[in-house]
């Protein structure tokens, strides 16, 4: 029984350590990286664009019927990703959504588009041989005095097919896009080729119908990547990572919407170091069976940003009065910054 606890008290520290590096992974394994503010530029309906974000060519549709009261915009985001571990991981896949936080428009096109690859050039030669026989066999038996037998013959035809023709090669997935939210967002994911990485930075394109008075706006970018690395020996670990950013758009040349859009950034930034700044505060004791209770500012990592992602927050607003007040001074003074920015565009 002595030696049951022993087994038991030293595994614990043990689990505990394995399930810290498993979040730890999924955090800390993926950077991924978006513009703090980007413009939108007015297009013509007719414009066509061809970019060189791997040979992808954007070509807006001509002839479509809008109304007087819109005008179409066009937002260039970069986004990028880096794998922080330098331990032969490498990415799988990366995904990235854009949507509308607030006040949804819908999308007229985006880029790039969807794209296969394949490890061949041209088509490939197949030659296909089928073969065939068609017989007749003949028997006889008998019996003559002292000799007894059995005599047996087969005629038979063989027949042989060839077929040649050319077969197009298997093509894997390089990227792959759509619309989400009912069309007013889309979705990008890249996949990696035998000659090129998804880690770096790309750019992805989309145009929205909004109207004549638009002048700014909160994008949404969620960004998620996974990938593979290696362990020991011939095993492998699979890891991934997300992370949402809220980009402000305004219209090119609009100074007092790129003026709005710096203070609501700048506002970000002092939220942010206004909740790094809060120490968990628990109570006395601790249980291993019970964890101690926490206050409001312990969670200020959780609701900060979900009020900066969507600009509300439950847990925020049910517990205004333990939030810390410099905290909560920081909260309020973001919230007015966004709401100065989006009012600029209705």
């Amino acid at each position: 029984m002595f030696h049951r606890v022993l087994i038991i008290l030293f595994c614990l520290p043990a689990i505990s350590n394995w399930s810290i590096i498993e979040l730890n992974a999924e955090d800390s394994a993926i950077e991924f990286d978006v513009p703090a503010i980007a413009c939108a530029h007015i297009l013509d309906w007719n414009q066509s664009k061809v970019t060189n974000e791997q040979s992808s060519v954007v070509t807006y549709r001509e002839g479509l019927a809008v109304a007087s009261d819109e005008k179409l915009i066009e937002v260039v985001i970069p986004v990028s990703t880096r794998l922080v571990s330098q331990d032969g991981g490498s990415l799988q896949e990366f995904r990235v959504d854009v949507f509308w936080v607030k006040d949804a428009y819908p999308l007229f096109d985006y880029g790039p588009k969807s794209e296969t690859t394949t490890q061949f050039e041209g088509t490939i030669a197949r030659e296909l041989t089928r073969e065939s026989r068609a017989g007749i066999g003949v028997g006889i038996n008998g019996k003559v005095e002292w000799v007894a037998g059995n005599l047996k013959g087969d005629l038979s035809e063989r027949k042989m097919t060839v077929e040649r023709f050319q077969e197009i090669p298997q093509h894997d997935i390089l990227i792959s896009s759509g619309s989400i939210r009912r069309g007013t967002g889309a979705f990008f994911r890249f996949h990696p080729s035998r000659l090129e990485r998804i880690e770096g930075g790309r750019d992805v394109i989309l145009a929205f119908r909004v109207p004549n008075q638009w002048r700014t706006g909160i994008l949404q970018v969620q960004c998620r990547a996974s990938g593979q690395r290696k362990v020991v020996g011939s095993w492998h670990d699979s890891f991934q990572g997300s992370k949402s950013f809220s980009l402000p758009i305004h219209l090119t040349g609009d100074t007092e919407a790129r003026d709005k859009a710096t203070g609501l950034i700048n506002a970000e930034s002092g939220l942010k170091r206004a909740a790094a700044r809060q120490k968990p505060e628990t109570s006395r004791g601790f249980s291993f069976f019970q964890p101690a209770k926490s206050s409001a500012n312990s969670h200020s990592n959780l609701w900060v940003e979900s009020l900066i992602q969507t600009g509300s927050d439950p847990f925020y607003e049910q517990n205004q009065a333990s939030i810390n007040p410099g905290l909560k001074k920081a909260a309020a003074s973001y919230l007015a910054a966004r709401d100065t920015f989006l009012r600029l565009g209705r």
